[in-house]
């Protein structure tokens, strides 16, 4: 991991959305990470399916964390993945810390991993 990326972004999809779900979570693992690297605001940490979600993980920096937020938000509209998508945040510098849902605002569907 580069320096300094230290806040985990984490984005969550039900399963089952999806005639292929591993499809689509590559797809927006790449979508992610070309966004991401493109404006030189984080790094791609890969992904995994559970029961019933898939998590994309990248890890950004503190001070570049808005920006990383609004870029990714931009990669779910465009894959019309909005409205089943949730965002959390994890500091990785406090082991204790729980992912907390950032996005959408104020969303009250549980988030696990």
């Amino acid at each position: 991991m580069s320096d300094n990326l230290t806040e985990q972004l984490i984005v969550q999809l039900p399963t089952g959305r999806s005639d292929d779900d591993l499809e689509l979570r590559y797809q927006l693992e790449e979508a992610i990470d070309a966004a991401l690297t493109e404006e030189d605001l984080g790094e791609l940490d890969g992904g995994d399916i559970g029961t019933g979600t898939m998590n994309v993980f990248a890890y950004v920096r503190p001070e570049q964390w808005q920006e990383a937020l609004a870029v990714v938000r931009g990669v779910l509209s465009e894959l019309e993945l909005t409205e089943h998508a949730l965002i959390a945040r994890r500091n990785t510098m406090d082991e204790d810390a729980e992912p907390e849902i950032v996005w959408p605002e104020g969303s009250e569907r549980d988030f696990a991993y």
